[in-house]
């Protein structure tokens, strides 16, 4: 669910570079299906902190003969799970809602850059991926026969650590890594691509100060002016990534803004 939220996220900042209008009814679907997703996924993530709260009673119950309490309340997790609970509900549930945009100008390098709402929250939506882990770690434990049992009597917590370096271990651990570098890469270059991209190019965007000068003719410290221009083809800016991850420097291409050049250092 959290993961169907954020495509409609990448939809809707994809039509507003492609100049739909930030409240036509189309991009207004996608928001709301946003909304939907992330109502839905942070009622998962609190119903995800009420097992693990029962399961350790339930442990508790096994272990030190502790009465068992099945009703487990929303002050139960709040008291047992707060910062994990608050921190996870503001990652995946923060969204941009239908009726909401805005525009964040800003100069870097003396250049004036303007990012549209849909392009911010998008990007912040690109972190609910780490739920992704949570499904690959319990279908790694679902795998170990008795699991619950083999816990109980060598006194282990079996959770992430311990996935990790199975799956490290495993004959397979290459194709792991390899996934993983190129989820990352796919990730970056996404970012990196965004945060190139000025908002002032792009035909609904009503911030004054885009007729300036500055804002559409850019200039690099030490080199000449030039006219700035959108890069949208996605394969320009997986290749730089990847060239940045391996080499650190692609010998031919500069970020132009200082939250690229940050995501590139990332890289």
């Amino acid at each position: 669910v959290a993961m169907l939220g954020m495509l409609c996220a990448i939809a809707q900042n994809e039509l507003v570079f492609r100049t739909y209008e930030p409240n036509s009814v189309t991009v207004s679907a996608l928001k709301l299906c946003n909304t939907v997703c992330s109502m839905v996924a942070v009622y998962c993530v609190y119903r995800v902190h009420w097992v693990q709260i029962l399961l350790s009673r339930l442990r508790d119950h096994i272990d030190r003969g502790l009465l068992l309490q099945t009703e487990v309340g929303f002050g139960d997790v709040l008291a047992t799970s707060r910062n994990m609970l608050i921190l996870e509900t503001f990652v995946v549930g923060l969204h941009l809602p239908p009726g909401c945009t805005f525009e964040f100008g800003t100069t870097t390098l003396q250049n004036y850059v303007v990012y549209r709402a849909e392009t911010l929250f998008c990007l912040w939506n690109t972190l609910r991926l780490y739920l992704l882990w949570r499904l690959v770690r319990d279908r790694a434990l679902n795998s170990i026969p008795q699991l619950f049992t083999i816990a109980h009597y060598t006194e282990v917590r079996l959770g992430s650590s311990y996935v990790t370096k199975r799956l490290l271990k495993s004959w397979a651990s290459i194709f792991y890594l390899a996934t993983v570098w190129a989820g990352l890469i796919l990730l970056f270059a996404y970012w990196f691509r965004s945060m190139e991209n000025t908002a002032c190019l792009i035909e609904t965007t009503k911030d004054s100060h885009c007729q300036q000068h500055n804002a559409r003719f850019w200039s690099l410290v030490g080199d000449e002016e030039f006219e700035k221009v959108n890069d949208l083809y996605m394969w320009n800016h997986i290749w730089l990534i990847f060239i940045v991850s391996t080499k650190g420097n692609n010998g031919a291409f500069r970020p132009t803004t200082h939250s690229s050049r940050f995501v590139a250092a990332c890289a």
